[in-house]
């Protein structure tokens, strides 16, 4: 295991690059089978900055993501950050297929 230096510490917005590549993504606890709401903020300001953007996933829910946070919005970060607006776009395609093969699975979307 790496020992922590002051040359390889890296930010949190540093590892979630790495990681996702700006990508969005949805958090799922394994042992409960529920999809994690409530994102990791890891660029504040540009979350504040710009609109939030995501897809009505049917059954009255939405899956929110804003530029900044990683993971899918909770609904007090949704008032908090979605103040410049939110783009909706419905669930078609490799996305619709996720979710419904998600829900399947015996995950659950609060």
């Amino acid at each position: 295991m790496e020992h922590l230096t002051e040359d390889n510490v890296v930010t949190l917005r540093e590892l979630a690059e790495r990681a996702f590549g700006g990508k969005s993504i949805i958090i799922i606890n394994v042992e409960t089978g529920e999809a994690i709401s409530g994102g990791m903020i890891v660029d504040e300001k540009k979350a504040r900055a710009t609109r939030c953007h995501g897809y009505d996933i049917g059954e009255g829910k939405k899956m929110l993501w804003s530029k900044g946070i990683i993971g899918t919005l909770n609904l007090p970060e949704q008032k908090r950050f979605c103040k410049k607006g939110i783009d909706i776009k419905p669930m078609k395609g490799r996305l619709k297929k996720r979710i419904t093969a998600l829900r399947k699975a015996g995950v659950t979307f609060k």
